[in-house]
C-alpha cells in the first residue's frame, strides 16, 4: 500500500470513527483515536527517519542527493572535499559528506553504511570521486 492510499485512508477512518461513535461509542472512539494517532505520527516519522532513506546521483554538473525531507544539489566546482563522517558519533552509521568551498557540508543520503569497510559503500565513494576528478580535472584527496 502506497503513501497516497494511506493518506486517503486516515481521513476516511476518522470520518468512519466519528460516524460510528453515534451508534457504537467504544468502537467509534477506538477507530478515531487510532486514525488520529497514525496521522499525527507520520510527520514525526518523516523527520526522524528521513535522513536514513535517500538517494544520491552524479552527472556532469554535480552531485544530487535527496531524502524524504531534503533535496540538495552541489555543483562540482563547489566541492572542496569528499569525506566520510560518523552520522551519530557512535560508530553505527557512516555517511558520505561533501564539504563545499564555502565551508558548509552536505550529507549524501544515498551513500551510507553500517561498516566503514562495506564494499558497496567504498565502491560508491570511488565512483563519486572518479566523477569529481573527471568533471574538474583535480585529484580528489583520499579520506
Amino acid at each position: 500500500m502506497g503513501w497516497r492510499a494511506i493518506s486517503r485512508l486516515v481521513p476516511a477512518a476518522l470520518t468512519a470513527g466519528i460516524a460510528l461513535s453515534f451508534r457504537h461509542p467504544t468502537v467509534g472512539f477506538v477507530l478515531s483515536a487510532t486514525a488520529f494517532s497514525f496521522a499525527a505520527a507520520i510527520p514525526y516519522a518523516f523527520f526522524f527517519f528521513g535522513g536514513y532513506f535517500g538517494w544520491t546521483s552524479t552527472d556532469s554538473k554535480g552531485i544530487h542527493t535527496w531524502s524524504t525531507v531534503i533535496r540538495r544539489t552541489v555543483r562540482w566546482h563547489d566541492v572542496a572535499l569528499l569525506t566520510v563522517v560518523d552520522a551519530q558519533d557512535k560508530g553505527i552509521v557512516y555517511i558520505a559528506q561533501v564539504e563545499r568551498r564555502d565551508g558548509t557540508a552536505v550529507k549524501l543520503y544515498g551513500v551510507m553504511a553500517t561498516r566503514r569497510s562495506d564494499p558497496k559503500f567504498n565502491s560508491d565513494l570511488k565512483a563519486i570521486r572518479a566523477d569529481w576528478e573527471t568533471a574538474t580535472g583535480r585529484i580528489a584527496a583520499q579520506v
